[in-house]
């Protein structure tokens, strides 16, 4: 099928893994309560209440599932993900049969604020709205229509505050409102120019909802959470799926009362609650009100299901799904699969093994779900990243398989219900322990639940770090480095490597370069160095991925090594918690940095890697690989523009010079296996070490490139096919110009064979281009070079036709389609060593 092999290649790279935050359907215990992580530019979190880990990887704009907690007093802590060094920690209050939302959103004082949620029963067709203002440092804000809505019968204009004014870390009303789409304006008080413009609110009955404020002045966002309120009594409760990808949106209605607008297929409902017995369900376009198909839906007290909308041999089917909670606990999730793509078979598999059912629910143990999901659509295998998936026990999830479009793969969205989430339910809550606190004790994991291993956060005792000491904490994958270099520079000397989760002494960061010698002056960049913290607005902060610190690891054996680190890898605090890079002290940064009574050795340099890239070809021509150095000889394989391969020798020249070669001896892997030794013309590469562009004069003179014997025989290793279809060969029947200048100089290209021409590229002493044309003066002739086509003087280049001279230039062939007055003289264009038509 078309489709899966659109989905095999688009899946890869796109990684197709939406997660809805949130829900609850009741609280099963004293309160319960879930985190917002909102504090802009800071990395994922793990959350720990009362030492047990209780929410894991919680990034930026996303919220956790509400978790049951006893009422009264807990510990909360925070720490980066995967690692236990604290970023903050809190004592916080909850009452009984509470609904608390704990939102932290500023990053000079990172603490979770707390916003209380009422989730009392509300009416069939009735949404519940609360606002929260979360932009740290933002201007008291008011709330306003956007666009006219109607209200109990009567029209509500455009510009109708909903909330006239909010200051930052307040929550403005908690309105009962028909459940329907308005769309808001987000706005200073006093100004008319919007924060945030046309935001819109879908909002489904029997669902409370928190639109939250959030990110920075430069970067304002929105976030929509969502609970479903709690049931009266003779409910069930019913999810509600748009499962046809390129369908319009719709609105959703029962019994001709609205209760779902603007669905699309990529935000599925909560659970809402419903009343027991049968009822007409409608999907209707949201913009025009046709109808998109109906069904008959029974609702039975306490049950749960999911109504979706499919395309079924190009019709629009709407069907139930059971969703068997009955097995869901505090310790096991339940999984069940939707598949929304017509007339194929889905099987869904975690990186673990485990298997989700084709038909009805999957009972697992809390789990992340690793790097991948195996996607398997009619047979056809995809791997999707799953690298920030947790499944929690206590929570039901559907996994919700969709199809692809014209701009995208088949997806899976994965939509958690919480229904009895505890501080027992995280992958490895049963590893953890207490350290803090007079809380009540956790519930343990069964022995059965195989936890992932790790570490509370040691806050009861915390490290003993000096006022006036900053530490960074290095966030890597557990089993990496961060490489300690002698220079605030990628290319600088490793001195030695510290590993992730280890503490380092912050000293400073990097700042203008000072005098090494006493007496002497610093070094001429001193002159035009700028602090780029003057460079910054109110409320900025450095980039971590180019600010370079200053660090002290304390080694294993006693010692130390000072030295230079990227600061995007560390999680830099003080005894007050996250630090900003702005406030960090400038260090000099030519100062090298050493190591000091330790044992730790750098690792090993890397082998020298000398490499050649295929250049100067059209785009349709190849480059042959031949058996000897010589044109006539054999084609063993050929490389397309762009192609790498490694560059083994060189054949020296007849002056004996390796820097003059004409024939470079390369090894070449083709993407079907094997190895293809052998000769290609130097005319035609471009060369690199260890990855940076080099040229072959600094290759020879560092002893990195050998001569290679003219009698070595070019070879294909088992597994490489051969040369099956020929191509052209860019130097066999052309003109080919070897640009003849001093050894510093190099040739203009231009875009008209003119001295007034713009200049596209140069091109150095020595390499050869292939000619396709020239002028009828013929002082100009048609190439390319690195990807340009352009136009060189001829006086400057020595030609030749399958290796013989070209004494006449007017043997070439003339541009016809040039006009004769955009030609020019070449005379004063020559003599600069930068570039120069001469």
């Amino acid at each position: 099928m078309t489709r899966l092999n659109h989905f095999v290649i688009k899946a890869l790279a796109l990684v197709a893994i939406l997660l809805i935050s949130i829900s609850s359907i009741s609280a099963q215990g004293d309160a319960v309560i879930r985190f917002v992580h909102v504090i802009p530019d800071a990395v994922a979190v793990d959350v720990y209440v009362n030492g047990t880990l209780a929410v894991r990887n919680l990034d930026y704009s996303e919220a956790s599932n509400y978790i049951n907690v006893p009422a009264g007093e807990h510990t909360v802590t925070a720490t980066a993900a995967g690692l236990s060094a604290a970023l903050w920690e809190q004592n916080v209050s909850v009452g009984a049969d509470a609904s608390i939302t704990f939102i932290a959103s500023d990053a000079s004082s990172p603490q979770f604020s707390a916003f209380s949620d009422n989730l009392d029963v509300t009416n069939f067709g009735t949404s519940r709205l609360a606002i929260i203002h979360a932009l740290a440092g933002g201007p008291n804000v008011a709330v306003q229509l956007a666009e006219p809505v109607e209200l109990g019968g009567a029209t509500q204009d455009a510009g109708t505050a909903i909330a006239p004014e909010i200051a930052y870390g307040e929550k403005f009303g908690e309105f009962d409102l028909p459940s329907q789409t308005y769309v808001v304006d987000v706005l200073p008080v006093g100004s008319s120019d919007a924060v945030l413009e046309s935001i819109a609110l879908s909002l489904a009955s029997n669902t409370s909802y928190m639109a939250v404020v959030y990110g920075t002045a430069s970067n304002p966002q929105a976030l929509l959470l969502s609970a479903p309120t709690s049931p009266a009594d003779d409910t069930g409760f019913v999810r509600i799926v748009h499962g046809i990808v390129d369908g319009p949106t719709v609105d959703v209605l029962i019994n001709d009362t609205l209760i779902v607008p603007g669905l699309t297929p990529d935000n599925p409902t909560e659970h809402i609650a419903l009343p027991a017995g049968e009822h007409e369900v409608s999907f209707v376009v949201s913009d025009s009100g046709d109808e998109v198909g109906t069904a008959d839906l029974v609702v039975e007290a306490g049950s749960a299901q999911t109504l979706v909308a499919l395309m079924v041999d190009g019709d629009v089917e709407i069907s139930s799904v059971e969703d068997d909670i009955s097995s869901v606990n505090e310790t096991t999730a339940v999984a069940s699969v939707i598949n929304t793509i017509d007339g194929a078979s889905v099987t869904v598999e975690l990186s673990d093994g485990t298997v989700f059912a084709e038909e009805g629910a999957t009972t697992f143990d809390p789990v992340l779900a690793g790097t991948s999901f195996t996607l398997s659509i009619d047979d056809n295998e995809a791997t999707i990243s799953g690298d920030d998936v947790v499944f929690y026990g206590g929570v039901y999830y559907n996994v919700i398989v969709l199809d692809g479009s014209i701009f995208g793969a088949p997806s899976l969205l994965i939509v958690p219900t919480a229904l009895a989430q505890t501080l027992a339910s995280a992958p490895g809550a049963g590893d953890t322990m207490f350290v803090t606190g007079d809380p009540a004790p956790p519930t343990e994991a069964p022995a059965e639940v195989e936890a992932v291993e790790t570490e509370a956060p040691v806050v009861s005792q915390p490290v003993t770090v000096p006022e006036d000491v900053i530490l960074g904490e290095i966030a890597l994958d557990p089993s990496a480095n961060l490489n300690l270099r002698q220079y605030p520079n990628a290319n600088a000397l490793v001195l030695g490597q510290a590993p992730s989760g280890a503490s380092l002494i912050i000293v400073g960061r990097e700042g203008i370069p000072v005098a090494l010698v006493e007496g002497e002056a610093p070094p001429p960049e001193a002159e035009t160095y700028i602090d780029p913290v003057l460079e910054l607005g109110d409320g900025q902060d450095l980039d971590p991925t180019t600010t370079w610190v200053r660090v002290i690891y304390n080694t294993p054996d006693g010692g130390e090594v000072e030295a230079w680190v990227l600061s995007q890898f560390l999680i830099i605090t003080d005894n007050e918690g996250l630090f900003d890079l702005r406030d960090l002290e400038p260090f000099a940064g030519n100062i090298p940095g050493e190591t000091r009574n330790t044992d730790v050795t750098p690792p090993p340099a890397p082998e020298d890697i000398v490499s050649a890239e295929v250049i100067n070809i059209d785009s349709t021509a190849n480059l042959n690989i031949r058996r000897t150095p010589n044109v006539e000889s054999e084609v063993l394989g050929q490389l397309a523009l762009g192609t790498v391969v490694e560059l083994n020798g060189l054949l020296a020249s007849s002056s004996g010079l390796l820097s003059d070669s004409e024939w470079a001896y390369v090894s070449y892997t083709p993407s079907n296996g094997g190895v293809i030794s052998g000769w290609v013309s130097t005319g035609f590469l471009t060369y690199q070490w260890n990855g940076n562009e080099t040229d072959l004069i600094e290759l020879v003179d560092r002893g990195l490139i050998d001569e290679a014997d003219g009698e070595i025989i070019g070879q294909i290793t088992a597994g490489a096919a051969p040369v099956t279809v020929a191509t052209p060969d860019p130097q066999v029947d052309a003109y080919v110009a070897e640009i003849a200048l001093d050894p510093d100089a190099n040739l203009n290209l231009r875009r008209t064979p003119s001295v007034d021409g713009e200049v596209l590229v140069q091109i150095p002493s020595g390499a050869f281009v292939i000619v396709t044309a020239r002028t009828a003066d013929g002082e100009w002739l048609q190439t390319s070079y690195e990807g340009e086509d352009g136009w060189i003087a001829s006086q400057f280049v020595i030609i030749t036709f399958n290796g013989a001279f070209v004494s006449d230039v007017f043997e070439i062939p003339v541009d016809t389609t040039l006009d004769t007055n955009t030609t020019g003289t070449t005379e004063e264009d020559t003599d600069t060593t930068e570039g120069s038509d001469g």
